[in-house]
């Protein structure tokens, strides 16, 4: 499927967050086997153009919600051409 899309395919690492509650911190973590992530594979090949799912409830008033159906639009790159931020237009919004 992304071989139909024109432009560049860009390579990432998948990355996942979550807050301790009790230290209100942002950990970090990067899924290593994808059996225990949903099947969400750890390196992502990406287009612009390229549909994507949320696989977790983000903002519930907003509908960022699980399921919730967008497209990969913009991608900003830093020096060495890796991803730092990934613009994503939802269907719903």
């Amino acid at each position: 499927m992304l071989q139909s899309l024109p432009g560049l395919k860009f390579h990432c690492m998948a990355q996942d967050s979550a807050v301790d509650h009790l230290t209100r911190r942002v950990n970090i973590s990067f899924p290593e086997d994808h059996l225990k992530t949903g099947r969400l594979m750890k390196n992502l090949k990406l287009k612009i153009g390229t549909r994507v799912m949320l696989t977790n409830n983000i903002d519930l008033s907003d509908g960022l919600t699980n399921g919730a159906m967008g497209t990969m639009r913009h991608v900003a790159v830093d020096e060495k051409n890796t991803p730092t931020v990934i613009l994503v237009h939802f269907d719903n919004i």
